[in-house]
């Protein structure tokens, strides 16, 4: 599978560090993915989390008090990911502007790590306690975490 990238793209750039020189030898390169390593002398690292931007969110449970780490993820041309885990059931969620109105801003509460705005969601993670799940027989859903919640402000609140 082979994919194109614009090296001439600012985002592009911004993305892979900024202005080395090695990004201004062309306008556009062939991206390959090889599975595996082969001893050809050398090493390379990608680092996988340099568009994540790691917010602090607040949840007052039923039982108790959360910071959630929200993990927002921003490339260019893709859509906005939130990665967090339930205080529920304890699953890793993710969100997408693809299903869910999310508004972003690292200008404001900068000691959070931003301002995050997240439309009603919920959690669809079976609870691990709910017993055996029998394929084929319908529960009504019985079995699911169903944490619903808003995020407004950096302040995750219960919602019906």
């Amino acid at each position: 599978m082979a994919l194109d990238i614009d090296l001439q793209d600012p985002a592009v750039q911004n993305l892979l560090g900024g202005d080395q020189p090695r990004l201004a030898t062309g306008k556009k390169r062939e991206l390959v993915q090889l599975a595996g390593d082969m001893d050809h002398g050398m090493t390379t690292r990608t680092n996988l989390d340099v568009a994540k931007e790691e917010v602090q969110v607040t949840y007052k449970g039923p039982d108790r008090e959360y910071v959630l780490t929200v993990d927002v993820y921003r490339l260019p041309g893709e859509p906005v990911k939130l990665h967090l885990i339930c205080p529920k059931c304890r699953h890793l969620l993710q969100v997408t502007t693809e299903r869910k109105k999310i508004e972003f801003d690292t200008r404001v509460n900068q000691e959070l790590g931003g301002r995050l705005d997240v439309e009603r969601f919920e959690c669809t993670w079976e609870n691990r306690d709910a017993g055996v799940h029998v394929p084929g027989l319908l529960a009504g859903g019985m079995t699911l975490c169903k944490w619903r919640v808003v995020i407004e402000n950096n302040v995750a609140r219960d919602v019906k």
